[in-house]
């Protein structure tokens, strides 16, 4: 009688740990699912560290005929939250061209999903000196629906064509709109300055006051970032766990080449005041 009591008493536990103790507090399986879609570092160090083993670290080069320096390897890896979602995307800038006047030959970007690095943009900036003789450059824009688009250039209008590339990632994805414009029959001799009289849009047709409407390049909102040599030390510390914080290299005065804060002496134009509210540190 008592071996069947002790039985009893034993189910009667083993029902009640499965009823109660036996399951997972929810919050804490949600609070370290949370933790998990966040803690992009690890990903984000281990890409880094690829890219340095696949190109080098940048090898600075002069020629007697260069007005500016070259080379190749990776020119810069910075964080910068584009879709504005609180997780940063990591941005790796490297050149694999020797060639002067060239600095960044691919511009890849990579977001943090599902628990790991996910690469969602390989660009080819091309040889576009935007806002400067001496640069390259990209942008950033902010839209009227709060979107942040990025901006390439690949030739420029004080050549007989203009190419550029604005690239927008919302809800997970990355999506392009190109845009040309031409000066249909230039005469490259003359010396008069290119008139453009030929636009399209994503390969159609548009007027110039339709193309300019679209065209995000060089307005008042516009962010430029000069591509140059950007020590990003400070970001392998963070992304390895041995520094506390990082600070967006893209939003200093080294990545925006200005003297003062406002920007007022700056040479890619001035700092837009929407850039004050995006998230500068991680």
């Amino acid at each position: 009688m008592k071996k069947i009591l002790c039985i009893c008493l034993t189910l009667a536990a083993l029902f009640a740990l499965a009823a109660c103790g036996g399951k997972s507090d929810p919050a804490a399986s949600s609070s370290t699912e949370a933790a998990a879609e966040t803690d992009y570092k690890p990903s984000y160090a281990a890409v880094v560290d690829s890219y340095e083993t696949k190109y080098g670290e940048w090898v600075s080069k002069e020629k007697e005929s260069s007005v500016d320096d070259y080379g190749t390897g990776v020119l810069f890896c910075d964080l910068f939250d584009w879709d504005r979602d609180g997780v940063p995307e990591l941005f790796v800038g490297y050149n694999t061209e020797n060639e002067e006047h060239l600095l960044l030959s691919d511009l890849e970007v990579f977001t943090f999903a599902r628990g790991d690095a996910r690469r969602i943009l390989h660009a080819k900036p091309g040889r576009a000196y935007l806002n400067t003789s001496s640069y390259q450059d990209f942008g950033f824009a902010l839209e009227k629906d709060g979107t942040i688009a990025l901006c390439l250039t690949h030739t420029e209008s004080e050549w007989d064509t203009e190419e550029i590339t604005q690239y927008r990632f919302r809800d997970g994805k990355v999506t392009s709109e190109e845009l040309f414009a031409q000066a249909k029959d230039y005469d490259k001799e003359s010396d008069e300055p290119p008139e453009l009289n030929v636009f399209r849009i994503d390969g159609k047709d548009v007027s110039k006051a339709q193309y300019d409407k679209a065209k995000l390049e060089k307005k008042d909102n516009m962010l430029y970032i000069v591509c140059s040599r950007i020590d990003y030390t400070a970001l392998k510390d963070f992304l390895q766990g041995t520094a506390d914080s990082f600070r967006c290299a893209f939003l200093t005065n080294e990545a925006l080449h200005i003297d003062e804060p406002d920007g007022s002496d700056s040479e890619s134009g001035r700092v837009p005041a929407w850039v004050t509210g995006l998230a500068s540190k991680f």
